[in-house]
């Protein structure tokens, strides 16, 4: 270890205790977002759109935390990044931000997109709190809850330009306009479908209205129940979810690792219901390091076959989470999973899922022998 680094290691710096900040918030320079806007911005920045800062260096976390509560009180959306060589300074750091429930997620959800295949990629900014899941729409009843906004901003030289403030989690369809992904969001049982228009995304509604033909392109919408229901292996799970796990963990798991170390509890187990009115997909996903990286966790999911028949492999990706859309295509619903480039909508093409921009619908005579 190198000398500084050991000094910083050993004696971390500013001393702070995370207890103190229950009493107090220590402020200065430079993280005051007033003397942000003075000397940066001309005192002329709206601070209702999202804030991005890099806190290089930033010892036990004076500059952070300053400027991420002042944010926080502000209700501005801020996406900070710290860093710091000691290790027992970042530790310090993070106790202090707990303490005062800076929760990095707690007003927004961030996720990054190349949406027109460009770098940089685009910036989504999803509503998480009650301070940001009234959006831009009227309020719901007090009795339930409103939907989330949802933002879409794109890096310029002149700053970050807002594409689109709506309401509801986006999907990403598998069709473009003007080189620009198409994008689904909306807060009821039928999403709202967005084209970018050579400026920004605007909505394309048809008659004021979606419909069911407006859909077609994106697959037809199908009914049902959308949750993914996980169980944990300690857990007492269906039969058939037990029964396709202790396939996997016995015949695919140890094998792929070429260990026997992988131990149950090193994934979790759900029921997907991918395809409406029939019985639900088994989905196994990877809990542990040896599973798990920085572009998420390995997935799996798997249509169950007869008593005794190995189950079959429909789906295989790394993400960090998996959600079901109520679109789909031959009878199956998409997937819509999060990675390290943001939310990617997976399709099935009749014989397995991909990614939507990959896959193919079967050609004339491919559906009548698979039907064979």
């Amino acid at each position: 270890m190198d000398p500084v680094r050991r000094q910083y290691e050993t004696y971390p710096y500013p001393e702070r205790d995370p207890a103190e900040e229950a009493k107090r918030l220590i402020e200065g320079s430079p993280s005051a977002p007033r003397e942000i806007d003075h000397f940066l911005f001309r005192g002329r920045r709206d601070w209702r759109k999202p804030f991005r800062a890099l806190v290089a260096g930033g010892g036990t976390g004076d500059g952070l935390i300053q400027l991420a509560a002042k944010l926080k009180a502000a209700g501005c959306p801020a996406d900070i990044t710290y860093v710091d060589m000691s290790q027992a300074s970042r530790e310090i750091a993070e106790a202090r931000a707990e303490a005062r429930g800076l929760d990095p997620d707690a007003l927004f959800a961030f996720a990054r997109c190349e949406l027109n295949g460009v770098a940089p990629p685009e910036l989504l900014a999803l509503g998480r709190a009650a301070a940001t899941c009234a959006g831009p729409a009227p309020a719901a009843p007090s009795d339930g809850a409103g939907p989330c906004g949802l933002w879409i901003l794109s890096r310029t030289a002149d700053g970050w330009l807002e594409l689109l403030e709506t309401v509801g989690a986006p999907r990403l369809a598998a069709s473009s306009t003007n080189g620009w992904t198409d994008i689904l969001a909306g807060a009821g049982p039928r999403p709202t479908v967005f084209k970018f228009d050579g400026d920004s995304y605007a909505a394309d509604l048809g008659e004021d209205a979606l419909t069911l033909d407006a859909l077609e392109e994106y697959g037809a919408p199908l009914d049902g129940a959308l949750q993914v229901i996980w169980f944990s292996v300690e857990d007492d799970m269906p039969d058939v979810a037990a029964r396709v796990f202790l396939w996997f963990w016995e015949q695919a798991a140890i094998a792929a690792s070429g260990e026997l170390g992988a131990l149950p509890d090193e994934f979790r187990v759900g029921l997907a219901p991918i395809v409406p009115d029939a019985a639900p997909a088994v989905a196994i996903q990877g809990l542990s390091s040896r599973y798990c990286s920085a572009e998420g966790c390995e997935h799996w999911i798997f249509r169950p076959a007869g008593e005794g028949d190995p189950p079959r492999l429909t789906a295989q990706f790394k993400a960090f989470d998996l959600n079901l859309a109520d679109s789909g295509a031959y009878g199956h619903r998409d997937l819509v999973v999060t990675g390290i480039s943001g939310p990617q909508v997976w399709r099935h093409d009749g014989r397995a899922y991909g990614h939507a921009a990959l896959s193919r619908p079967l050609q004339p005579g491919e559906a009548a022998a698979l039907a064979d």
